[in-house]
């Protein structure tokens, strides 16, 4: 198990990423583990995040989502869009600004990134009905009383991941089977930076492969791909250095510093100048 505080090291450019991670660390634990080999067909990762702030404050913890359908169970004091208050709920991929959630006193989550395609084939909802949405699990899966009942991080919870979700989750179709596969050769290979480049992988048409995309993962493929991008971004700007923003821009395939500065910003709520600032790494040259 791998303690993923920093959030950013060793991360697939799909799977979220914290903004700022030290203030993070100052609030809250987040951890990530890997699921055992006969899980790997349903599961990207589990993670967890456990706090225990003073009485009376707060922390409002900000990161860029990753582009997975999640299952969480969550206690205590947390509230999000959509959401306030425990419960076990489905999180689809998150398209819009950044994903706020504000943590107040004691509590946790304990939560399962699905493997594309998962969601497809254990409820029947394309994938796409949740993306930008939260909602109650139990109306989708029939949860096992020791995963609703999860009020624990890594690796309590898991252990008991691991013992139930083969009941709860159904492996994907090919074409969800596809999809995965394609996304992880986009986590592999920063030179696939086009629809085109995917299609090809997925052995069919554009139109064909952004259908499979939002049925399978919930988001297109041109979203896909520039998101892992911007988090490739994100954890260039964590990692300091002395780059200037239109190198690191042409470094990682955007055509111009402009574009690179409105992507960026559409995704974390700020131009990359200015965060890299917020969070304290070197400036280098504009």
């Amino acid at each position: 198990m791998a303690d993923w505080t920093n959030a950013t090291t060793g991360q697939r450019a799909t799977s979220g990423v914290v903004l700022d991670p030290a203030a993070f660390a100052r609030h809250a634990t987040l951890q990530r583990a890997a699921p055992p080999a006969e899980l790997a067909p349903l599961v990207d990762y589990y993670w967890s995040v456990v706090f225990d702030l003073p009485p009376g404050t707060s922390y409002v913890s900000t990161l860029v989502p990753s582009v997975s359908t999640h299952l969480s169970v969550e206690w205590g004091g947390i509230t999000r869009e959509q959401v306030a208050g425990e419960g076990c709920f489905l999180t689809g991929a998150v398209t819009r600004q950044r994903f706020d959630v504000r943590l107040t006193g004691r509590g946790g989550v304990a939560g399962v990134a699905l493997r594309a395609g998962v969601l497809f084939a254990s409820t029947g909802r394309p994938a796409v009905e949740v993306t930008d949405r939260v909602c109650r699990a139990d109306r989708s899966l029939t949860l096992a009383p020791e995963v609703a009942g999860l009020r624990a991080g890594l690796p309590d919870a898991a252990r008991t991941f691991d013992a139930h979700l083969a009941a709860i989750l159904r492996p994907p179709t090919h074409e969800g089977e596809t999809v995965a596969t394609v996304l992880d050769k986009i986590d592999a290979d920063r030179t696939l930076t086009t629809v085109a480049a995917v299609a090809a992988l997925m052995g069919t048409t554009v139109r064909s492969t952004q259908r499979a995309f939002r049925r399978q993962l919930g988001v297109g493929p041109k979203w896909v791909l520039l998101r892992a991008r911007v988090h490739d971004a994100v954890v260039a700007l964590h990692a300091g250095g002395e780059e200037s923003l239109a190198s690191l821009a042409a470094g990682l395939g955007w055509a111009d510093q402009a574009h690179f500065i409105r992507d960026f910003t559409l995704l974390v709520g700020e131009p990359p100048g200015s965060y890299r600032r917020r969070v304290g790494a070197p400036s280098g040259s504009h």
